[in-house]
């Protein structure tokens, strides 16, 4: 790996470097140059900064190299740094052939300007909605803002471009009365389940496909959240971290009622694992056909999705509306948000209030008579 010059300062005023051009493609010997700045040593940076771009420029494949090309680069590159997860990558670059390499991705880096991007995005407007638009924007954001600092162009063309707005509805979250009612009407065990779960830990669908009955403590009547399910384009379902394992909180408590269950359904995946040879612990406890293979995350969704259009009272509510239902009703109990979004193992904490927390209107309507009734001291009329 190359070092980057030292600048030091030969004389009052003088900064001086040595800067290498390159190799002669034909001594083989390396080209360098002392270069000479007068001014300040900011100044000296800032002729490096020019002649590290003006190399890299040379050095690399501008004129020829595509969008499609470079970013099979970045990919490479973000997933060997582990900056996004496997799942992730898997649907960006679906979302990526679909729409934008047919527009823009055989157009070489040299020539794709804020204008050429502009024309793709108004061109996906008529048949993708703003939010799939503003995706993909962030996506192209970060390919390019890669290539740039890799020396691939001298400027990012997304920074002049304007993005769609989305108009967000207010987060919405079912009532307690309506989780009972479908808690009611479920008769699958581990569907059942795995609502119960979520409306009471708010748990990913992920993380409940994920859980091992090794993860329930039955002692102090905890539940350790450590793990997740993903299901990679075309692969089977893999077990990974959870979304945010390294914030928020991994172990939550369980009510009497849960805690019961679990160690009902502990009991039955002993007699499964004395068939099996296996320990119980390693048995996922919402379990699919086959117990040591983990559900599939879109199979709980589905099954969730056929049983509410048999009872269209409930048809609202999803896993992730579920999800929902925690943080409004933690923060209604009087839950700050902070330990909302712990509870919910947010990375950030503005999430929870911005797409978690629903505001009830009737609640709304409520809390205003509580002001009256403190204002409240004698009758209206009275001396």
């Amino acid at each position: 790996m190359s070092r980057r010059p030292k600048i030091i300062e030969v004389r009052p005023g003088i900064w001086a470097f040595r800067f290498s051009h390159g190799h002669d493609p034909v001594t083989g010997h390396r080209i360098q140059e002392r270069v000479q700045v007068v001014g300040t040593r900011a100044d000296a940076e800032r002729e490096l900064l020019t002649l590290e771009r003006q190399k890299a420029l040379r050095s690399s494949p501008t004129s020829s190299i595509t969008l499609n090309e470079v970013r099979g680069l970045w990919d490479e590159s973000t997933r060997q740094q582990g900056r996004r997860r496997r799942s992730t990558a898997g649907i960006e670059e679906s979302a990526y052939r679909r729409h934008l390499s047919p527009l823009i991705g055989e157009v070489t880096l040299s020539r794709l300007d804020s204008r050429a991007i502009t024309r793709a995005y108004d061109e996906l407007l008529r048949t993708c909605s703003p939010a799939l638009v503003r995706r993909l924007h962030q996506q192209l954001s970060s390919i390019l803002t890669w290539s740039y600092r890799r020396g691939y162009i001298d400027e990012i063309p997304t920074t002049r471009v304007e993005v769609p707005r989305i108009h967000r509805r207010p987060p919405d979250a079912p009532t307690t009365s309506e989780v009972r009612g479908l808690l009611a009407s479920i008769e699958d065990r581990s569907l059942w389940l795995a609502c119960r779960l979520a409306a009471t830990l708010g748990l990913r669908r992920g993380e409940l496909a994920g859980l091992r009955f090794d993860d329930v403590d039955f002692e102090t009547g905890r539940l350790n959240v450590e793990r997740s399910v993903t299901c990679p384009t075309g692969e089977c379902p893999q077990v990974t971290p959870t979304k945010t394992a390294d914030r928020g909180v991994g172990s939550l408590a369980l009510d009497d009622e849960l805690l019961q269950v679990l160690e009902r359904e502990f009991n039955e995946a002993r007699r499964i694992t004395f068939q099996l040879g296996v320990a119980p612990t390693d048995l996922f406890i919402i379990r699919g056909p086959n117990p040591l293979v983990p559900i599939r995350p879109d199979t709980l969704t589905r099954r969730l999705k056929n049983h509410v259009a048999t009872h269209p009272d409930y048809e609202q509510i999803t896993l992730h509306a579920l999800r929902r239902y925690v943080a409004s009703t933690l923060v209604e109990s009087g839950v700050d948000i902070a330990t909302a979004g712990l509870v919910l193992r947010h990375s950030d904490h503005s999430t929870t209030a911005r797409y978690y927390v629903a505001q009830r209107a009737d609640r709304a309507r409520d809390v205003t008579r509580s002001i009256g009734q403190d204002l409240e001291f004698r009758e209206v009329g009275s001396a």
